[in-house]
């Protein structure tokens, strides 16, 4: 459930799953695959990979006792999970493999819908995110608290990735379950360019209220020095009309 402007991200205080970037333990977060293995190389994703390989070929015998589809099942699993932890921890080369091997990873999500492009957002690893954008990544995937990888941008401060998003046709107007919009948490931000940023965006709604029956403006009058950059943004509308 949502709290409020700074803390609404599933499970956690800060926008990013469960605060584990921050932490260094990177593998835990709740992807159902606790029991997995952490990614440490190549190596331990080129055997999972051969053994999806041998898996499939397996499947023209046919399954009698079930054995060959629960292996498959967990095969899946396991490449869901590399996807997920690579991509938040800026493994290139390891998300790249993996997408050339099946294209549908892309898609991938957590138990709290965090897709690849969602977790490389907030890790703000710029190259990754290029890289699933190339492989049309959903930039409006949501997880199960309405936030699309943009609000994830912006709330992060990660302004060269909210712009690649936006260029790729995020929604800026986009609202998560308690009503955020990417300007809600920009403004609770002390990051003066990603806000100025979608100030100057000519498809901004600014008007757009929370849960709280709070627009941006009011939300950064309230939790940031920038508040002025709204008025100075006004004023420029009005002379406009």
């Amino acid at each position: 459930m949502e709290t409020d402007q700074t803390s609404e991200c599933h499970e956690s205080d800060d926008g990013n799953k469960n605060n584990s970037s921050r932490n260094g333990n990177i593998f835990t977060n709740n992807c159902n695959l606790e029991d997995t293995t952490a990614l440490e190389d190549e190596t331990e994703v080129e055997e999972t990979l051969n053994s999806q390989n041998k898996d499939d070929g397996s499947k023209i015998e046919g399954d009698k006792d079930g054995e060959t589809s629960s292996k498959h099942s967990s095969l899946k699993d396991d490449m869901n999970a590399y996807i997920l932890r690579a991509s938040e921890k800026g493994r290139y080369d390891i998300v790249e493999k993996l997408l050339e091997r099946d294209p549908k990873l892309l898609n991938a999500t957590d138990a709290d819908n965090y897709t690849p492009l969602h977790r490389s957002v907030y890790s703000g690893h710029v190259e990754i995110v290029k890289l699933l954008l190339s492989k049309n990544a959903k930039v409006d995937a949501s997880t199960i608290d309405g936030w699309q990888p943009l609000h994830c941008a912006c709330h992060w401060s990660q302004i060269d990735i909210a712009f690649l998003l936006l260029q790729n046709g995020a929604d800026i107007n986009a609202q998560t379950n308690g009503g955020l919009t990417p300007l809600h948490l920009a403004a609770a931000t002390s990051c003066k360019s990603i806000l100025e940023m979608l100030l100057m965006n000519r498809y901004l709604n600014w008007n757009l209220k929370n849960a709280a029956n709070e627009n941006p403006c009011q939300v950064s009058k309230c939790s940031s020095k920038n508040f002025y950059l709204f008025e100075i943004t006004e004023d420029r509308i009005n002379l406009l009309k």
